[in-house]
């Protein structure tokens, strides 16, 4: 069965955690996504409810060799005709690494006359995947997008604005900052990172081994979503980070966010982070 399959009977295609997401090793991830109620009979409704497989690798996932799997527990969805299922594991991130996983419905088809169970990893689609990192790599928590922690620009002729949350100020006892870029609508484009090293009254120095991006930016969603971005300082980079606190200077952190709405019109945002020991 296709990928497509899953919205013709009303499941989400906003799973969380999202393809890409890190979560830190030994602790408790929660997978979840929502479901439709459908009404294959007039006046006798039926839910679908998923179920989630996460596996160390795309072949044990097909293979259902499974690091964890279970039925999702329920609750409200955000329409009241929607269910959200989920189901918490902690058993996923015993090692470091990527872990894949998926979540699927049965169902039974009165037109084929037989059960079938779809998934997300169905057809062209792939699993999700998520990192497992050391606690050292954990970045920092992004902080929830609106008022002071996220930094929008004006509207486009749409309406379309963007935003990019942040934390202000982040002392690096991690190795790893985290930032979200949020657009009100349907939006593409990319971001990126500039570091100056803060020097007291000189002139502040470009960082290049700090530089983060050009990454694509796309949110698909009519009402628009948004994406996580972590910047890893490793090797030469946390050296140099390393060295440039130690010396009792600052990183500045420009975080910039340039997209385009659905009529090609663009706009942009920025945040600055301030690194500090």
């Amino acid at each position: 069965m296709l990928y497509f399959e899953l919205f013709a009977y009303g499941v989400s295609t906003t799973f969380t955690p999202a393809d890409g997401a890190e979560a830190a090793q030994g602790s408790a991830v929660t997978f979840s996504g929502e479901s439709g109620v459908i009404e294959p009979n007039e006046g006798h409704p039926e839910e679908l409810p998923l179920r989630f497989e996460i596996a160390s690798s795309e072949e044990a996932l097909s293979k259902g060799s499974y690091l964890d799997s279970g039925a999702g527990r329920v609750s409200p969805g955000i329409k009241p005709e929607r269910r959200k299922y989920s189901l918490t594991s902690s058993r996923v991130t015993t090692n470091t690494g990527d872990i894949y996983w998926q979540a699927s419905f049965t169902h039974y088809l009165a037109k084929c006359g037989k059960t079938v169970t779809f998934n997300t990893g169905s057809g062209f689609s792939k699993p999700y995947v998520v990192s497992v990192v050391s606690p050292s790599e954990t970045p920092t928590q992004v902080p929830s997008p609106g008022g002071g922690n996220t930094n929008y620009s004006k509207s486009t002729p749409t309406g379309l604005k963007v935003g990019v949350t942040a934390s202000r100020l982040v002392h690096i006892g991690h190795t790893a900052v985290a930032y979200l870029v949020d657009c009100t609508a349907t939006c593409t484009g990319k971001t990126s990172v500039q570091a100056w090293e803060l020097r007291g009254r000189r002139k502040p120095a470009s960082v290049r081994a700090l530089a983060f991006g050009p990454r694509k930016v796309s949110i698909t969603g009519t009402s628009g979503g948004n994406e996580r971005f972590v910047m890893r300082f490793r090797g030469r980079a946390l050296r140099e980070l390393r060295s440039i606190l130690r010396s009792g200077h600052e990183v500045k952190l420009v975080i910039t966010a340039s997209v385009k709405d659905s009529k090609g019109n663009p706009v942009h945002a920025q945040r600055v982070v301030l690194l500090k020991r």
